[in-house]
């Protein structure tokens, strides 16, 4: 309560907008003097560690570095997300709809790759229909509305977005294993 540091975070963009405000809340409340930094993770999380940049960061499990303490935080299931006027998902997802419909895939800057999810989706053949790549899971959101395309998200990130766009949240038709994020620290 008395604290006035300052924390340097990075967090991926999930956890930026759907978790990090309730934090920012709470502190302002709990810790009025404490200064929070958020910093995107840009898949540099443990130099970013290393070098002194931040404090800690909040990844998903796949980001994580053997080089520092991590604590689990949460796992989310993946769902499929696409506008509220696509006619396919006014019933059930079945797993040939799935692969018939146009994906909008979130890429990760510079090279970086594709989600968790996307990465478990290309071990499968059929799942070959990605039709736009977009920069930010905002974007890709923005993307679906007026089309019969989807995306697969994380539940929650799903949910926050629903909130403000017209979308329509599906489960999978298949099992995909749930995106861990844990928070990591020197």
């Amino acid at each position: 309560a008395t604290s006035r540091r300052h924390f340097k975070v990075a967090a991926i963009d999930f956890v930026a907008e759907v978790i990090l405000p309730n934090v920012v809340t709470r502190l302002a409340r709990e810790a009025p003097g404490v200064v929070l930094e958020i910093v995107s993770s840009s898949g540099a999380s443990a130099e970013m560690i290393e070098n002194g940049e931040v404090d800690l960061a909040v990844v998903t499990e796949q980001g994580v570095s053997t080089h520092f303490h991590s604590e689990f935080l949460l796992e989310d299931e993946y769902v499929a997300v696409g506008w509220s006027g696509n006619p396919r998902l006014c019933s059930p997802l079945t797993t040939k709809a799935f692969f018939e419909l146009g994906r909008v895939v979130r890429r990760f800057g510079r090279g970086r790759g594709i989600s968790y999810a996307e990465t478990q989706l290309e071990k499968l053949a059929e799942a070959k229909k990605i039709e736009l790549y977009a920069p930010s899971y905002k974007a890709m959101v923005q993307y679906l509305i007026d089309t019969d395309r989807i995306a697969v998200m994380h539940r929650s990130l799903a949910e926050f977005y629903a909130r403000t766009w017209p979308l329509t949240i599906a489960a999978l038709p298949f099992d995909l294993q749930p995106m861990r994020v844990v928070l990591q620290h020197h």
